[in-house]
């Protein structure tokens, strides 16, 4: 007469739960077992081997599903080998991605105190299109491009996901390196900003500045496609996206007092009139 055993201690020789061997069955990994009329499950040598096959190829990082298909449809599975082949390319995937995640943890030690959740973990994609092109023009001092970076890393964070932003960014940035003027004169505006930063500045020259910003906007092509995107954004989205640039910026006061007034000239609805 055949051995059973109980799901303990079916459980206890292969080191899993009876949690695990009654998910097994539900998802159909493993037939519905034997009951006792008491109804305690019944296990036979071949639950005992599948059950163990099914550890193994887990264990080598195959998802249940796979294991479902290679174990129940043997002539719809990937041979062992290209299974093995396709984990192997997997986990060395993985590999890479851990051993990117440990060079920029290394780096943000390397640089002293850090806050982690102010340090972007890595160069945002659109920062990183900008440092390839314009890493070196004379024409863009550091203050600016500083700024600039700054400004693109919390864009990235919270629209990098959307393709027409994607394609917006490279086709923005390719312009900035083909339209010296209009990059200077972008970067001119981006250095006063960052200007404020230190110093005093009257309430003449944040509106003067203002205006000029205002003004720029409407006639620099490429600082107007620059806004066209967030332009688009369905409000609240845009009104919050603004708040949060401005809050994760670290703004002085008379740089905010600065978007204030560039907020009031570009005479956006109010919050009654869009509704």
């Amino acid at each position: 007469m055949p051995v059973r055993l109980l799901i303990g201690e079916i459980a206890e020789l292969l080191g899993i739960t009876t949690k695990t061997i009654r998910h097994y069955e539900k998802i159909g990994l493993l037939t519905e077992a034997e009951r006792t009329y008491s109804g305690y499950r019944l296990y036979d040598a071949q639950d005992l081997l599948r059950l163990y096959r099914i550890k193994q190829l887990q264990e080598l990082g195959l998802s249940l599903d796979r294991i479902r298909t290679f174990l129940n449809e043997p002539e719809q599975a990937q041979s062992a080998e290209e299974i093995l082949r396709s984990l192997e390319a997997e986990i060395t995937a993985q590999i890479e991605e851990l051993e990117g995640r440990r060079n920029q943890i290394q780096e943000l030690l390397a640089q002293g105190p850090v806050d982690i959740l102010k340090q972007p973990q890595e160069v945002p994609p659109s920062v990183r299109l900008l440092q390839e092109l314009l890493g070196q023009q004379s024409d863009v001092d550091a203050s600016a491009l500083n700024f600039g970076d700054k400004l693109g890393a919390q864009l990235d964070v919270f629209l990098w996901r959307h393709a027409e932003y994607q394609e917006q960014q490279r086709e923005l940035i390719q312009e900035l390196a083909e339209q010296p003027e209009a990059r200077t004169q972008i970067a001119g505006l981006m250095s006063r900003i960052a200007l404020l930063e230190k110093g005093e500045a009257k309430a003449e020259e944040i509106n003067q500045l203002a205006d000029e910003i205002v003004q720029v906007r409407l006639e620099n092509p490429i600082l107007a496609k620059m806004m066209k995107f967030c332009d688009q954004l369905e409000w609240p989205q845009s009104e919050m996206l603004g708040q949060i640039l401005t809050g994760t910026m670290e703004l002085t006061a008379r740089q905010r007092k600065l978007f204030e007034a560039v907020g009031k000239r570009i005479d956006q609805p109010s919050k009654h009139e869009r509704y």
